[in-house]
């Protein structure tokens, strides 16, 4: 009997791929794979039976189909590359992008529309582009690179990397089409044009209607389930100092699903490791911790499923209402009262300094040694919900403090992120 037609087939072999929809419940073929623990998205068929009396004891008697529903759950480590499209389908897409420095050859642009294929690149310092240049398009100073010089929705930046390049100055270059016009002058500046490379720079910006993903489950090598349409309904993130790594859980709703023979290719999956606590920081109202024992982030979009009548129990809809953003810190206990470290006085208005309770930042960032990937969310507006004492025998005396984030009108976000990694410079 051929292995996989009726015989067993070991788990190992499974795989899950993502890719960004171009076209929201239009599948592709996977861009990357999520090294995972489990997938539990799982097809309901919508079956029912009307109750009905016809003279016999049982009611169900007529099978009928409804509502077809795709839900289920991501279980993967967190990689600096690997399964990350699952977070920025969580929170909005990638928006803007930079690079690391390299040798001194930078330029600027001229002016030039959205989805322009050719750019006008005059040379600054370092000589002539060439099609072996990657190419950071931005606001930011030359000699700027990183985190540093990722964009704003004014000024925004992005990476591109020629095809051709003809003239001999000003220099024409041949370009995929550009995600961003480039603007000369005034506050929306960002025609610095500079020569980088890996580690790249991917903000992470919230949307009112985040990217959708297919998400294709192979089984044991032998077939695929693909999943289209596929939004991140909840996104949980685990940081525990264990022997354990940092991991996730994607929760997702989709809206299509087929079967596929012969499963897509399991290829480009970076050797770059998991993030564990060891390469964290951690900051809470201002002050750097380094008492904190357990993490977690929990990004909620509320995904509604609307059915529509018409030749498909498949949901026409699946839109993102109520965005929340919370998580849970331990850490070890300092004091009730301390000005910085008394997280007990803080949290309650009957006991803070003038009824106030405190209110301020929270951010987190993991970053692999020599910078070859990192990890960052910011949350300007956090409050603390609920502090816990954990006081059992034979142990350190532990806080648990349940913090919620809130929209900042002072900010204009609830969240900012970035990660960067060593493989690729294209926009996700």
């Amino acid at each position: 009997m051929p292995f996989g037609s009726g015989s067993e087939l070991p788990g190992n072999l499974s795989a899950v791929g993502l890719a960004h929809e171009a076209t929201f419940n239009t599948p592709l073929t996977p861009t990357q794979f999520s090294p995972f623990n489990s997938l539990a998205l799982i097809p309901q068929p919508g079956l029912f039976y009307p109750q009905t009396m016809i003279n016999v004891r049982e009611t169900d008697v007529f099978a009928l189909y409804g509502q077809q529903k795709m839900t289920g759950a991501l279980d993967s480590p967190l990689f600096p590359l690997n399964g990350i499209l699952a977070w920025i389908a969580a929170v909005g897409n990638d928006a803007y992008q930079s690079g690391s420095s390299t040798t001194a050859l930078n330029g600027t642009i001229s002016a030039a529309l959205v989805n322009a294929t050719t750019l006008t690149y005059t040379v600054v310092a370092g000589g002539a582009p060439t099609t072996a240049m990657t190419i950071m398009i931005g606001p930011a100073a030359a000699g700027t690179f990183g985190a540093s010089a990722l964009g704003t929705a004014t000024a925004p930046s992005f990476i591109v990397k020629p095809t051709a390049v003809t003239g001999s100055g000003p220099y024409t270059l041949t370009v995929p089409a550009i995600p961003y016009a480039v603007v000369t002058s005034g506050g929306g500046k960002n025609n610095v044009a500079q020569n980088v490379v890996a580690p790249f720079f991917h903000s992470v910006q919230p949307t009112n209607r985040p990217i959708s993903l297919t998400v294709e489950k192979n089984v044991g090598g032998y077939q695929s389930e693909q999943y289209s349409g596929s939004m991140v309904n909840s996104f949980a993130l685990k940081l525990p100092t264990t022997n354990a790594e940092a991991s996730f859980t994607a929760d997702f709703l989709s809206a299509g699903v087929a079967t596929l023979t012969t499963p897509s290719a399991v290829t480009g999956i970076d050797s770059e490791v998991p993030f564990v606590f060891a390469e964290g920081a951690l900051s809470l109202f201002g002050t750097s911790l380094g008492t904190v024992t357990n993490v977690t982030v929990n990004l909620g979009n509320t995904i509604k499923d609307t059915y529509t009548v018409g030749n498909s129990h498949l949901p026409t809809y699946l839109t993102p209402t109520t965005r929340t953003l919370s998580g849970q810190l331990t850490v070890v206990f300092y004091s009730l009262t301390d000005t910085t470290y008394g997280y007990f006085t803080q949290a309650f208005p009957s006991l803070a300094s003038g009824g106030a309770p405190t209110q301020g930042a929270l951010s987190l960032t993991l970053t692999h040694p020599l910078t070859a990937g990192s990890f960052y969310i910011n949350m300007p507006q956090v409050n603390l919900e609920k502090v816990g004492d954990e006081i059992r025998i034979g142990d350190t005396i532990m806080q648990t403090l349940d913090w919620h984030a809130s929209y900042s009108l002072s900010s204009g976000y609830m969240l900012q992120s970035y990660f960067s990694n060593n493989v690729t410079y294209n926009a996700y």
